[in-house]
């Protein structure tokens, strides 16, 4: 239509015709389109390796702080009379606590406080009526004691005897039945 106008008044302005071929030069034919697509994808392709490795490796790495960062299972407990010889109330208390069905550590309350000069001395009962020597300790003037003892879950644990001893020397060999202040049981 525009070459049949009489005048040049009817042609685009140069401005015009520069926007106009400057869209048809942008738009891709359907051919380059998928040749387009076809190099994206060989990219992909070529980058796919190492993209899975490093994936493979983060998560790795993830798995790995996690399983370092896992905090210990927590272990059982449970509150215990201190029993004595001479009276059936109890003569303070004992919170035993297990790992793995194995004592690891005595907290004693309300126990009657040691002597000036003298120490408790923890033994093993094992089930044959054998005593094992443990830790010595001292219960400070409020009545508490915190101790961490070794597990042996090989062991067939009854219970555990306390004896008042002189000094901090621990006594060896088995304590006699008239020296034990406290007993409780293992489990």
């Amino acid at each position: 239509m525009l070459s049949l106008a009489a005048d040049d008044s009817a042609w685009p302005s140069i401005a015009l015709e520069g926007r106009i071929m400057t869209a048809a030069r942008q738009r891709r034919s359907r051919e380059q389109l998928w040749a387009h697509a076809r190099q994206s994808m060989a990219g992909w392709r070529r980058r796919l390796p190492h993209t899975m490795a490093a994936v493979f490796a983060a998560t790795a790495l993830v798995v790995g702080l996690l399983w370092l960062t896992e905090p210990e299972p927590v272990p059982d407990g449970r509150w215990l009379p201190l029993q004595t010889q001479v009276s059936d109330t109890p003569g303070g208390w004992v919170f035993v606590t297990d790992f793995e069905g194995a004592p690891v550590s005595l907290l004693f309350r309300q126990t009657q406080p040691s002597p000036p000069g003298t120490s408790y001395q923890l033994f093993r009962i094992l089930s044959d009526g054998t005593t094992l020597p443990d830790r010595v300790f001292r219960v400070a003037g409020d009545g508490s004691a915190i101790m961490r003892i070794a597990a042996q879950p090989d062991a067939d644990l009854r219970g555990f005897a306390v004896v008042l001893i002189e000094g901090e020397e621990p006594l060896p060999g088995t304590p006699t039945a008239e020296s034990v202040v406290f007993t409780f049981p293992a489990r």
